[in-house]
């Protein structure tokens, strides 16, 4: 014969002030986590941007090479706005208006020689390229060193040239064959530096880089 089933022990649920004490401890928890997650994504960003720069520099060591006419990179550390901010520029032919030429005609071989522009516009001799950042970021700041790890206060330029030469001069001096590794320091920023450097390295062969 089936037997029958015995009486069923009583079932207890969670009641709901234990519930609701689940709910504090997990709204805490997220709430003391917010300020590492919110740190981590602006590293990020920080690192995301000294790729960008190095990329930028890449890129005026390679137009150098495929248009044949040296490409100047100037880093101004007061830009529009107060912000750093660096910009590309290209030789153009000189007096070419009028000479039978075109005026973007990419004739230039030497940096120096060359009034090479500052602002965003085009001269006789030079034209601007494009600029880094496109946008600046009240969460990430930037500093530019020279190869004696000196902050630069005012302009920096690197200057590449077709034949694979790299010169460099702080202001409006005259250019020097670059021997040194300047650099570029990216952070993350609050009401003051918070986070680790990202630092873009700028050897003399052009390949710029972000140091591991």
């Amino acid at each position: 014969m089936p037997t029958r089933p015995g009486p069923q022990k009583n079932l207890r649920g969670f009641t709901l002030v234990e519930l609701a004490v689940v709910v504090i401890v997990i709204g805490i928890l997220a709430v003391m986590s917010m300020p590492s997650m919110i740190g981590v994504q602006r590293d990020r960003r920080a690192n995301e941007v000294a790729q960008g720069l190095a990329a930028f520099y890449r890129l005026g060591k390679a137009r150098a090479v495929g248009r044949g006419a040296p490409q100047l990179i100037r880093y101004t550390a007061s830009g529009p706005g107060g912000a750093p901010i660096w910009t590309m520029h290209e030789a153009i032919s000189t007096g070419a208006v009028g000479g039978g030429v075109c005026v973007d005609s990419p004739l230039q071989t030497s940096c120096n020689g060359l009034v090479w522009q500052p602002a965003m516009a085009t001269n006789g001799s030079t034209k601007f390229v494009a600029s880094f950042p496109d946008s600046t970021s009240q969460y990430v700041g930037y500093e530019m060193q020279d190869p004696a790890a000196t902050a630069i206060g005012g302009t920096y330029d690197l200057c590449f040239t077709p034949g694979g030469v790299t010169f460099a001069r702080a202001g409006n001096g005259p250019f020097s064959t670059l021997t040194g590794v300047p650099r570029a320091r990216v952070y993350r920023k609050g009401a003051a530096q918070t986070g680790v450097n990202k630092w873009v390295i700028l050897p003399p062969n052009g390949l710029a880089r972000v140091q591991l």
